[in-house]
């Protein structure tokens, strides 16, 4: 069962609506399975306030609706200072709980499927809540929104990617496409790999971000973007985690000749994850807040 969805007989139906052109979305049947989903978070998974999935909504359709993906063993609840400021900029706001980033699960039993699926059906919901989306991603979290990426035709979606997690730094492309074919094959454990971040740093979520890595390029390579009207990559050069070209690598994937990138400072990936307030994270959603200030939908 993936992790965070419950079996609904409806949703399919609304998802396949939404691929209609000629369909409207229903703005109240998609917000209602989007609070169906956090109420199945809380009851079959432990979630916490500070893990479960978050919807801001004005109660009505927006111009834009903006999609916030978390970075591996983050939490929703780290990106609130951001989420209530795109809420205050009049965007209707999600911030989906990632797989296996609840209280009742663990880490090591993350899957590849788990994370694709999660992003395309948040996106397919987040249709029926904007005129355009904004699918904004931070590390992982980037990779999730590419993939929403590819589900979103037919809407006006614009991409903001913070530090992508196209490519690790130090390691070898022999070494990633050993742990793209062994990525299923671990046994569940959130063992730490030595120097390795807590949230992030098993041998099985760094294997299968590896393999994540490699499904959302093919992806890419296999769906129409022309949807895409913009595509933003922010990264910090000095970043310890990820290796100084993942920024032209997601560029690259996409092939849209239009995209710019950005420096900014994300002390994110050089620092222990934390659950709560710290200078780290203010200093990163400062930037981002006066970024997305300058994104006119």
């Amino acid at each position: 069962m993936f992790a965070g969805f419950r079996p609904d007989p409806l949703l399919p139906t609304i998802i396949q609506s939404l691929r209609d052109p000629e369909y409207r979305p229903c703005y109240l049947a998609c917000l209602s399975e989007l609070c169906k989903i956090q109420q199945y978070e809380r009851e079959c998974f432990g979630a916490t306030d500070f893990e479960a999935s978050r919807v801001l909504h004005h109660d009505r359709i927006t111009k834009c609706c903006l999609v916030l993906f978390n970075g591996l063993g983050e939490l929703t609840g780290n990106l609130d200072p951001l989420s209530k400021a795109a809420f205050e900029m009049g965007h209707n706001v999600i911030v989906p709980g990632l797989p296996h980033h609840y209280s009742g699960c663990r880490k090591g039993d993350i899957t590849v499927r788990d994370f694709i699926r999660r992003a395309n059906e948040i996106v397919e919901l987040a249709r029926g809540l904007g005129e355009e989306l904004i699918l904004c991603g931070a590390s992982a979290g980037s990779l999730m929104a590419l993939a929403g990426a590819t589900q979103s035709s037919g809407t006006p979606t614009r991409l903001i990617l913070v530090a992508p997690a196209t490519k690790f730094r130090d390691t070898p492309e022999w070494q990633v496409d050993i742990m793209i074919k062994i990525a299923d094959t671990f046994p569940d454990s959130d063992e730490i790999l030595p120097g390795k971040r807590a949230a992030g740093g098993s041998r099985k979520a760094l294997a299968s971000m590896c393999k994540l890595r490699e499904e959302v390029r093919f992806l890419l390579l296999n769906s129409d973007l022309s949807h895409i009207k913009s595509l933003d990559v922010l990264h910090d050069p000095k970043d310890q985690a990820l290796d100084p070209k993942s920024p032209k690598i997601a560029i690259e994937w996409t092939g849209l000749d239009f995209a710019k990138s950005y420096e900014i400072e994300f002390p994110l990936h050089n620092k222990e994850p934390v659950n709560d307030w710290s200078e780290e994270y203010d200093l990163t959603f400062t930037q981002l807040i006066e970024f997305f200030k300058s994104i006119k939908c």
